[in-house]
């Protein structure tokens, strides 16, 4: 039961202060009328104590047992009057449960030992059930501090409940700004996770709305000067934008505005070039954040749910000549949740000024999320640690880094996370040959500049293909370059601005993160545009334009991959069958040595029993 009594007053006629005692422990809150404020809240250790305000602001400094300032900030009162005690009691009640929920044992604890942690760094035991979170919301505002402690307390407690699931948010609807919502991911599609007296909204990563997949199949071209228009704005406002807005997963842009779009793909769009903003849930807006902007500098804006995934997997066959393409693995602590080493794809070749032949991957591939952290605050990897990398897995050692770069991009230059590898005990494929096939080899060395891809796109449509150690050879189109994500490795969020849109159905999947990108044309070599670094769920990748792969490695114009010589077809289908058979015939004498083993084993057991 909860004794609400006036304390006193002070000598002034614009503050009051009041008593609240409640299970045994006394609260003092102290008001100011002309400023509409509750300037403090104040707990009290002894239940018997007198103390009046003036005294604990004094002796709380001095001597921390005697008391302990529970309100981190003022908070404001909607009105105010001579009875506003009379008036906002249910208010006032509420302040005096976030002292409960604050855990006061806890705060005493830290008090016994003189420390003054502020809130947000409490290991808090109570929280507060779903009425009394929104009570406090509407009381002290969703954008309050101890508001996001809550909600972050919560959503950490959901995601280690659930192992399947990835991301947990507080959120609002609209409208409702007072009632949290909390928006729970999973990279699988699962049932439903339970959770007592907490609101939720599912989704799976691979079940999201089908309104971006609709959408893209029908993209029509957007002139190049809406599209120099449209890039301007984004550069001057993404970073902007991904600050102020943490759901978003990506950024680009599309010639449609979808409208209307229901499950059975009906939609009332209209064609008009728009700036797309991708998020897990539409509809859904983060505890203490505002809703999108629906027009940027007079271009109309886009809602759809997304979400992108870095394509790492697991590993395969061992190649004695290292080729592009081939599965490798890097160092052991880039784990997954599971506690599997991550996998990707080896990219391209280049003759490197200062380390002599390497090749080079994306860094997610090989590197934790901590080493990315560290590289991109601008430390450096050091010698002295193991940084062997295998092909194609431990403990199959083909070279080790020599150089890392993560860099989230800006206006003037994309985003890039590449990792160069020097090549150290393993031969590489000298035709430009790709694991397993024979139809495609990239022997010229050509990239192709930025600008060059952008006149493409403003041009034609432009097909490109790739070779990927998961999918092997698959074909897409480029939709933009100017597509940002914001996505997760491990604990790490990472941004990658200014991308190349690539559309093709499973163009690439997990397994294939690091893969070259080509252009080609009839008749003409292949052209490195880019290396790719994930995809959406909606039939999208992302991929780092060449160029700025190897200008952040240290290479001066004129950019280029290493070259190769230009083998026939027939061949290098020759060259590539002696090569299977040679892998057979390793398979079939390591085969044969692990059967008489097994074999020798055997008779030592037989023999035993024999004499038994």
């Amino acid at each position: 039961m909860t004794d609400i009594v006036p304390f006193g007053y002070f000598d002034d006629c614009y503050t009051r202060s009041f008593r609240f005692l409640f299970e045994n422990r006394i609260i003092v809150v102290k008001c100011n009328k002309t400023r509409n404020i509750v300037q403090y809240i104040f707990l009290v250790r002894d239940p018997h104590s007198n103390i009046g305000f003036h005294q604990l602001l004094v002796e709380t400094k001095s001597n921390p047992h005697s008391g302990y300032e529970l309100l981190p900030k003022y908070h404001r009162f909607s009105i105010w009057n001579d009875s506003v005690l009379l008036m906002n009691i249910p208010t006032l009640i509420s302040m005096l449960n976030l002292g409960i929920m604050l855990s006061l044992d806890c705060f005493w604890e830290n008090v016994k030992k003189g420390q003054r942690t502020p809130v947000r760094d409490f290991n808090i035991g109570y929280l507060p059930d779903t009425r009394l979170l929104n009570s406090l919301c509407k009381l002290l505002g969703r954008k309050s501090a101890i508001i996001r402690v809550f909600c972050s307390e919560i959503c950490l407690r959901i995601q280690k409940e659930y192992t399947a699931v990835i991301e947990v948010r507080a959120a609002y609807v609209p409208g409702k700004e007072n009632e949290i919502v909390f928006v729970v991911i999973t990279k699988n599609k699962c049932e439903s996770p339970t959770i007592q007296d907490r609101p939720i909204v599912h989704r799976c990563i691979d079940d999201m709305s089908k309104e971006a997949s609709h959408i893209i199949k029908n993209e029509r071209a957007i002139t190049a000067k809406q599209r120099n228009e449209m890039r301007a704005i984004l550069d001057r406002n993404t970073k902007t934008l991904l600050k102020k807005h943490t759901n978003i997963t990506l950024i680009s842009i599309s010639s449609i505005k979808s409208k209307g779009f229901n499950d059975n793909g009906i939609s009332k769009s209209e064609y008009t070039p728009c700036i797309v903003f991708y998020v897990p849930v539409k509809g859904l807006i983060p505890v203490d954040e505002d809703i999108l902007p629906n027009l940027i500098d007079g271009y109309k804006t886009d809602i759809r749910e997304g979400a992108f995934t870095p394509y790492v997997l697991t590993s395969r066959d061992i190649h004695e000549k290292v080729k592009m393409g081939c599965l490798i693995q890097g160092l052991p602590d880039n784990t997954d949740t599971s506690g599997n080493i991550q996998t990707g794809t080896l990219g391209g070749f280049i003759d490197h000024p200062q380390f002599g032949l390497c090749c080079f991957t994306s860094a997610h591939v090989i590197l934790s999320d901590n080493d990315m952290s560290a590289i991109g605050r601008g430390v450096s990897l050091q010698p002295t640690n193991d940084l062997s990398c295998y092909q194609p897995y431990h403990p199959h050692r083909f070279g080790s880094i020599v150089l890392a770069v993560c860099e989230e991009g800006n206006a003037n230059c994309p985003g890039v996370e590449v990792v160069m590898i020097k090549i150290e005990n393993r031969q590489i494929d000298n035709h430009g040959r790709f694991p397993g096939t024979e139809d495609i080899a990239y022997w010229s060395g050509k990239i192709l500049e930025l600008d060059e891809i952008r006149q493409l796109i403003n041009t034609t449509e432009t097909y490109v293909i790739k070779y990927g150690a998961e999918t092997g050879i698959t074909k897409g189109k480029i939709l933009n370059d100017m597509t940002t994500t914001c996505f997760k490795h491990g604990n790490l969020n990472f941004t990658l601005q200014n991308q190349v849109a690539i559309y093709g159905v499973k163009f690439a999947e997990a397994g294939d993160s690091g893969a070259l990108v080509f252009h080609c044309h009839e008749n003409m070599p292949l052209s490195v545009i880019g290396v790719i670094e994930g995809g959406t769920n909606f039939d999208t990748c992302l991929v780092t334009p060449i160029c700025a792969v190897l200008k952040s490695l240290g290479l001066s114009p004129p950019l280029q991959m290493k070259a190769f010589e230009n083998v026939p077809y027939e061949q290098r289908k020759l060259e590539n069958m002696e090569e299977r058979i040679c892998r057979i015939e390793k398979t079939s004498e390591r085969l044969e040595s692990e059967f008489n083993a097994i074999q020798s084993k055997l008779d030592k057991i037989i023999s035993f029993f024999e004499k038994g």
